[in-house]
């Protein structure tokens, strides 16, 4: 007949499923209901399924597929950028061979250097962000590190008008650490303390041994 349910037309059970609804319980925790209607001859079924924890399971996968294709995204643009950065190195290096070390021309060539090495720390703090690699702990001086990292930031904060102080006065400066990562900590560290001087000032590294107590 014209007028007879879909559920239920010709006589065979028919099925309709709802999207699902939000709904807030007395004690205002949030769910989300699945209803569906199952139309048999004579009558209805009508069931009503609780899916939060289903559908809280299905945004964390789109949320982690969304993150994996942005970081698949920005490894793809990191490297691309990576290339040129490369040739500006090699560029501003020869340029560098033929000029005399106290000329305002090296001193220029020198800042060209120094921020492509900056670029590249930071290409690199975005790959080990998308792709992590594994720690690889070895016996290193973390003196030795701090110095060098230090006497790469001094041209930079000229820049800013910043004063580098360096005092390395630690006995025992070797730790066991993963050398790469810790460089990129230090460094990071030393631009945060950088461009928190906008108006500039002086920036103090030190290092010491400390002894430390411990009371029970």
């Amino acid at each position: 007949p014209q007028n007879a349910d879909p559920l239920v037309a010709g006589g065979t059970a028919g099925r309709i499923e709802k999207e699902p609804i939000t709904f807030k319980r007395e004690d205002a925790e949030t769910v989300k209901l699945q209803l569906s209607v199952t139309g048999m001859p004579g009558g209805f079924i009508l069931n009503v399924q609780d899916v939060t924890e289903l559908k809280k399971l299905e945004e964390t996968a789109e949320r982690r597929n969304r993150f994996t294709a942005m970081g698949e995204m920005a490894a793809n643009i990191a490297h691309e950028i990576r290339n040129p950065l490369g040739s500006i190195e090699l560029f501003a290096s020869l340029v560098q061979k033929g000029l005399p070390d106290d000329s305002e021309q090296a001193q220029l060539v020198n800042h060209i250097s120094s921020a492509v090495t900056s670029m590249n720390h930071i290409i690199s703090n975005l790959l080990a962000y998308t792709k992590p690699r594994p720690v690889n702990p070895q016996k290193m001086d973390l003196q030795r590190l701090v110095a060098e990292s230090a006497e790469f930031l001094e041209l930079m904060a000229a820049k800013h008008e910043v004063t580098v102080a360096v005092q390395l006065e630690a006995e025992r400066p070797l730790i066991r650490g993963d050398e790469e990562m810790l460089k990129q900590v230090v460094h990071n560290l030393f631009l945060n303390a950088v461009q928190a001087m906008p108006d500039g000032g002086e920036l103090t590294i030190a290092t010491r041994n400390k002894r430390m107590l411990c009371t029970m």
